[in-house]
């Protein structure tokens, strides 16, 4: 085109013709482009993710035979008395996320594996508040060397440290037996329990845990229970939890609450760990309510203990 002719057209004319080569030629091989980094792109997300799970299984591997040739040395070299079941229920650390504990001839751990992120917010946040901590997964590991000297490992996943997951994870790994019946008595399924004694129509029962002593549940003629560590304390318990108590009818649920009506420490302890509850929290029927809607099954061990909380309360359930 000549020049005389370029002049002669109008504004947009000469947009449109500026335009023409940009759509004949190049927005075919612009896009072309793009969809090439796209699908290379998309390979090398593939290729990162086959990388990071071949790096976390080889980080396990190396793990694994670390924990073998630790507990090997600690075998031949005289290993320090562990905590047991039984020393961490007396001191109140069942679910606490601590170091080695003895079942048997089985060492158990929990642990939490994960990487600080620096790059998921701003610059600026990270700079303020720090790294931020992802976790790749949460186990509870138990070791052992078994009768051929071959070392043993079984590990169980955990969606997080709530509720009784160390004893759930215990019976999943087979270490205690899953017991069944007298619900009130053993408070979980992992606990073991035998009767003591009968008097006057009271029962007591040992309760046990992986063979360990645990304490005493007492149950009353109506089946009102009391945990306690001795048979005395027991039955001092129970006479107390039996009292009507005269309550305010806003009163929020909490541990001072809790024991006014009676209710024994292994049972709130339990109640709490159970439905996710905090042993210093407060609480109304309704939030009660709603965390037991949780898992109702779970509630069954504390039945007339809820029954008596909503009588004090004048609180009439949904459930």
């Amino acid at each position: 085109m000549k020049l005389k002719e370029f002049n002669a057209l109008t504004p947009a004319q000469r947009v449109t013709l500026a335009l023409a080569p940009l759509q004949e030629y190049h927005v075919p091989n612009v896009m072309k482009k793009i969809n090439a980094i796209r699908a290379m792109k998309t390979k090398i997300d593939h290729n990162l993710k086959i990388h990071r799970r071949v790096q976390l299984e080889h980080d396990v591997r190396l793990e694994r035979r670390d924990r073998e040739a630790k507990f090997r040395y600690d075998n031949a070299n005289g290993q320090k008395p562990l905590a047991s079941l039984g020393s961490l229920i007396a001191k109140g650390q069942l679910h606490s996320r601590l170091g080695y504990i003895q079942i048997g001839a089985w060492r158990v751990f929990a642990r939490e594996v994960g990487a600080w992120n620096n790059d998921r917010y701003s610059k600026s946040w990270h700079k303020s508040h720090g790294g931020v901590w992802e976790v790749e997964r949460r186990e509870v590991v138990a070791i052992r060397i078994n009768q051929f000297g071959n070392f043993e490992e079984k590990t169980v996943q955990l969606d997080g440290w709530r509720g009784n997951w160390m004893l759930n994870s215990l019976l999943e790994l087979g270490l205690l037996e899953r017991q069944a019946g007298l619900k009130s008595v053993r408070l979980h399924e992992a606990f073991d329990v035998a009767l003591e004694k009968t008097t006057l129509g009271y029962s007591v029962f040992k309760r046990t845990l992986a063979g360990e002593f645990v304490g005493y549940s007492l149950v009353a003629p109506t089946g009102m229970t009391y945990h306690a560590t001795t048979i005395k304390a027991a039955f001092a318990g129970l006479r107390q939890k039996l009292k009507a108590v005269e309550i305010s009818k806003t009163h929020k649920i909490n541990w001072d609450f809790c024991k006014k009506l009676g209710f024994c420490d292994a049972g709130i302890k339990q109640f709490a760990s159970t439905f996710g509850l905090a042993i210093k929290g407060q609480y109304s029927p309704e939030q009660i309510e709603v965390a037991i809607k949780t898992n109702v099954g779970a509630a069954a061990p504390f039945e007339m203990e809820l029954r008596k909380l909503a009588q004090a309360l004048n609180y009439t359930p949904s459930l």
